[in-house]
This record gives structure tokens, sequence and C-alpha cells, in this order.
């Protein structure tokens, strides 16, 4: 009797152990949830290097602090300062913009209600694909041409070979040369305009385009796809031929010209280009030009 007594204590005994180790809480202090993303993990789309995180937190008691760090390998900054202030007391809603993403980098969200609970976002960094080398190019820098329909004094052909600009009668005797005519009209104000085009060939008296013996069909066409920082950054033909096509350059004229417009071209013999206007002066009759840049293929 006294051993079925022992036994019956120690199974006791035993069970209360159970009961204790279940019934201890063994909840976190805080949960945190990424939202609009699947295990933790988002990949950015190529080159882009921005994300906004977005979470939600829940405490189990009332927050005193909310932190986000940054971590790229082995280095940790912190992302803003620690958030102190909860009108909710134990629930708070984080938007965070993470800019400058240029590699895989973590996210960790600390919360402090009395105990620390964290939890991290990866961010997986997509780069552009290698731009492939283009071919060489030309640059014929702050060429200025006058308006052929005001006898500017300044020379109103442009040669893309080389980036001479020439007066009428110069113009006349290297038609063979000249891919694009500048004229200030009133039907076409502030215009780049092909050597073929009718309209600029009844300019420039006895020297008119109509009289050249040859007058090129060079191809033209603004490009809305195109800044002023990319034409700047061009070093090759790359973005020439990306973006210069018979398409997008079609027409024998571009009207309308004002600073920072990227105009592509296609001369008569296949050699594309982009002009950069850098300023329009139509500010009297013998004032009326427009200066530009010229990166052309070789």
């Amino acid at each position: 009797m006294k051993r079925v007594s022992l036994c019956m204590i120690a199974a006791l005994v035993a069970a209360s152990a159970v009961f204790v180790s279940c019934s201890k809480e063994d909840t976190d202090p805080a949960t945190i949830s990424f939202n609009n993303v699947q295990n933790d993990k988002v990949k950015l789309a190529e080159g882009v290097s921005e994300y906004v995180v977005s979470a939600s937190i829940l405490s189990t008691a009332n927050l005193k602090s909310v932190k986000v760090n940054r971590k790229v390998g082995s280095e940790t900054t912190q992302v803003i300062p620690p958030i102190t202030s909860f009108p909710l007391k134990i629930t708070y809603d984080l938007t965070q913009p993470i800019k400058g993403i240029i590699e895989d980098c973590e996210i960790t969200i600390t919360v402090d209600n009395g105990v620390e609970y964290s939890r991290t976002l990866t961010i997986e960094y997509t780069p552009l694909p290698e731009k492939p080398a283009g071919a060489e190019i030309n640059f014929w820098a702050d060429k200025v041409l006058g308006s052929l329909a005001h006898n500017s004094t300044a020379g109103s052909s442009c040669a893309s070979i080389d980036g001479t600009v020439y007066s009428i009668s110069a113009a006349k005797t290297n038609s063979e040369k000249i891919d694009f005519i500048y004229f200030n009209g009133s039907t076409h104000p502030k215009s780049l305009a092909a050597p073929n085009n009718a309209s600029v060939g009844t300019l420039g008296l006895g020297n008119a385009p109509s009289t050249w013996g040859i007058k090129n069909a060079t191809k033209l066409g603004l490009l809305s796809d195109v800044t002023v920082d990319q034409f700047d950054e061009c070093e090759d033909d790359w973005l020439i031929t990306e973006k210069v096509t018979t398409a997008a350059v079609s027409a024998d004229i571009v009207s309308n010209l004002a600073e920072n417009n990227v105009v592509g071209f296609i001369t008569a013999n296949g050699k594309k280009g982009l002009i950069k206007v850098i300023s329009v002066d139509a500010s009297g009759e013998t004032n009326n030009s427009i200066k530009i840049s010229i990166k052309v293929q070789e």
C-alpha cells in the first residue's frame, strides 16, 4: 500500500510539471507583419532603387519605441530616429521609404514595449542589364545657326559630318554636305528643315535650297523620350540607335523648337544622330538664331 502511494505521488508530481509547462505563456511581446510581401522578402524590378516598407505592429503592452535599421553586408545603419509617440498605445502602422538601394539589403524593425522584439525584411536589388558598348560618335558643341528667313549674318545650313555651319551661298556649293537648315518662319516658326523641304526651298534669294544641285532628304523628329541629361551622358551610339528609329524620325521639318528639346535625325546616307537645343533667340531681324549641339554616328 505504501509503495502504491509513493507511485501515485510521483505521478501527480510529473503531471503537475507537465501542467505548469503547458500553461506557461510562450508568446512574443509583439507581432510585426510586413504588408504585401511573401516570406519576408521582396525583389525589386530592374534598376529600381527605392522601396516603401509597410508594416503593421501589434504589441502585448504599451509601445515604448520602434526602430528601423538597414543592413548592407556587415554594416548596419539607422534609417530614421527611433519612433516614440504612439497614439494608439499598442498598435502602429509603419510606412517608411528606403532610398538609394543599389545592392541587397535587410530592413529590421525592432519594437520595445519593455521587452524587445524584431523582424527583418530582405530587399533584393535587381540591376539593369549591362548596356552593350556602342560605336564611336562625333560631337559638335555650341553651333549657332541663323534664321534663313531673316537673312541672318550667321550661317543657316549645317553639315553633321563635321559640324560646319555654312552661309547660304557656301551651302549651295557644298550642298552634298548639308543635312539641315534653320529658319524662323511665320508658318513654321523656329524650325530645322531638311534641304528638300518645300518651305525652306524658297528662302535664300538666288541661293535658295531649291536651286541646289543636291537637296538631301534628311529625316527629323522631336524625341519626347530622350532627355537633355541622356544626351549629355551619351558617349557612343547606343542611345542613338535605340531612340532614333524610322518611326520616330520621319518628317522633313520640326518646328516650334525650344530650349532643352532633343531632335533625332537620319541623314540621306543613313547616319543617325541627336540634336540638343541649347537656346533659341527670336528677338529681332538680325538676332533670329538657334544654338545647338550635335552627336552623330561616325
